[in-house]
């Protein structure tokens, strides 16, 4: 298809995407933004002082474009997150969900096989995780 703009259904599906992108890109940013708000101590997104949330989302979106301009394919991205997000919320996070509770000790009655269980999942997929980011990386280049 040498010219789109000659083929009305091509046309059509070109608008479609770059709709669906463009909307797309605002749904994945902002709760990205609040996260970062709320890891600096901001509680609310909304009732955070404009000249901190401002500079905290154009940071974000620039920080997109240019992993858009030089990350060479999405499967660099995807063998990235895979990586890091597959270990982190598999293993590392359920672990420290439940050693926050501050009830999973020896004093409430957990037993030793549940306690080493416990942190080998936290070192376990840190390990993996980091095996794998790397393993994802090397084969990339």
């Amino acid at each position: 298809y040498p010219d789109p703009t000659k083929t009305a259904y091509l046309a059509v599906a070109f608008v479609g995407v770059s709709l669906t992108l463009t909307m797309a890109f605002p749904i994945c940013i902002f709760p990205t933004r609040d996260a970062v708000l709320q890891m600096i101590g901001y509680k609310d997104a909304y009732k955070t002082p404009a000249y901190v949330r401002v500079p905290v989302a154009g940071l974000l979106a620039v920080s997109a474009v240019i992993a858009g301009l030089f990350v060479p394919g999405v499967s660099v991205m995807f063998g990235l997150l895979g990586g890091i997000c597959g270990s982190t919320l598999a293993f590392m996070w359920p672990a420290l969900f439940i050693l926050r509770t501050g009830k999973w000790n020896r004093e409430h009655g957990v037993s030793y096989l549940s306690l080493f269980c416990t942190y080998a999942l936290i070192i376990g997929g840190g390990i993996g995780g980091t095996v794998g980011t790397a393993v994802s990386i090397y084969n990339e280049f």
